[in-house]
């Protein structure tokens, strides 16, 4: 019957609901509807989103007994107004849900999924020079240290003032970010949370573009009871078909008596052949720092901080939270991809993981497992996508240990739908 189910399931998603969505979480930015009032003096834009994902795999804890099968939906609409090309304000509503968690098909209508993803303004103050603030994605880079988290339903957004300078060579920004407020009446934060940093990029040469940021975290409670300064630089290009990918990032600070004191290298070299099937490898290492003795007052496991791990670490999501599903012993992840677009509008890939602790668990094991992923994405309209993608886990000794102990090889499959515009 479950089998039966679940083929009725995916059926209804992918036949009912067409949809865009990339293999990766950093889609493109969807296409808006846009129109001109008072002479072109006013711009107005709207868009829209409905994505729905089906999914059934494993818990991720290595027991062949527990198993999940649900649908979610992102249901989003935005409306945006730039005035005089000096002014912009945007809101965006989302709202975010499982199939069947109403308590009611009638008496259930307190929209408890919806929300305010965004709602900001943005004003020139002189030319190239801006001023964004409110609610508001930020992400950096390819996402490792700050992303938006698009594969999850929600995705992430913060409270945030943005000052930066776009220039045809470079791109320059400082920002803060209050990411929890102890004074909120609630008493659920211990103390006030808060992120400030820069980012700098030279943008004009297509082989070399580095980049570096700094960000700082900042917890206070009527004195500063975290300081963890994050920096780092990425250099990325590209040439005939080859592109590359080298970034290294080192966390510092301290926490009451405690220091911090690791780093994450990655690596990743790209080649495309330029024909009408687009077939490309790309090949990757990371290297995330661990702490050998967690007992000292010294920390060295890297922290990810708000990355969007989903696109690195396996779709599967097992490192999803690194440090702790971890254990604070740090990650390598060694592998690759092939991808191809056998016909027009139709891609394919298939990713290999070699999961390993930086540093051994206690009984000597660094082992973590073999992760592979296979995406498929159609692109039916313009607005307009499916996806679908399988992905399975051999665990090694390492996962087991901080599983619990089972072998069991975990299973996953999604379909989704995307409708943007």
């Amino acid at each position: 019957m479950r089998i039966k189910a679940t083929i009725v399931a995916v059926a209804t998603l992918v036949f009912s609901l067409p949809a865009p969505v990339h293999a990766e979480p950093n889609d493109a930015q969807a296409p808006v509807l846009k129109t001109s009032l008072v002479g072109g003096k006013v711009l107005v834009w709207v868009s829209a989103q409905l994505r729905d994902r089906f999914e059934t795999h494993d818990e991720r804890d290595l027991d062949p007994e527990t198993r999940s099968e649900y649908i979610t939906q992102r249901a989003r609409l935005g409306v945006g107004v730039k005035f005089f090309e000096r002014f912009s304000v945007y809101v965006e509503l989302q709202d975010v849900r499982r199939w069947g968690s109403e308590t009611s098909t009638l008496m259930d209508y307190s929209a408890d999924g919806l929300d305010a993803h965004q709602a900001w303004g943005q004003v020139r103050l002189v030319a190239g020079l801006h001023l964004k603030i409110g609610r508001q994605e930020i992400t950096f880079d390819d996402h490792r240290i700050i992303g938006n988290v698009n594969w999850t339903m929600q995705a992430r957004a913060f409270d945030a003032a943005r000052l930066f300078y776009k220039h045809k060579a470079f791109y320059a920004e400082t920002f803060f970010a209050r990411v929890a407020e102890k004074q909120d009446g609630t008493g659920t934060t211990e103390a006030d949370r808060s992120l400030v940093g820069a980012y700098f990029k030279l943008t004009k040469l297509k082989i070399f573009k580095p980049s570096v940021l700094y960000v700082a975290e900042l917890d206070w409670d009527n004195k500063v009871t975290r300081n963890r300064h994050t920096i780092g630089t990425r250099l990325l290009g590209g040439i005939k078909g080859f592109t590359y990918s080298l970034a290294f990032y080192y966390q510092a600070g301290t926490q009451g008596s405690t220091k911090f004191s690791s780093y994450l290298f990655a690596n990743r070299l790209g080649y495309r052949l330029k024909v009408r099937t687009r077939p490309g490898v790309e090949l990757w290492a990371d290297l995330l720092s661990g702490d050998r003795d967690q007992t000292d007052s010294v920390n060295r496991s890297f922290d990810t901080l708000y990355a969007t791990n989903h696109k690195f670490y396996g779709f599967m999501d097992f490192f999803l939270n690194i440090p702790v599903h971890t254990g604070g012993r740090g990650l390598q992840d060694f592998g690759g991809r092939l991808h191809i677009s056998p016909i027009n509008k139709l891609w394919f890939a298939i990713d290999y993981h070699l999961f390993r602790l930086m540093v051994p668990d206690p009984s000597g094991d660094q082992g973590l497992g073999h992760e592979v992923d296979l995406t498929l994405r159609y692109k039916l309209l313009k607005w307009v996508s499916l996806q679908a993608g399988y992905g399975v886990m051999v665990p090694l000794q390492g996962l087991q240990s901080l599983k619990g102990g089972n072998d069991h090889t975990e299973h996953w499959f999604y379909a989704q739908s995307n409708i943007a515009f």
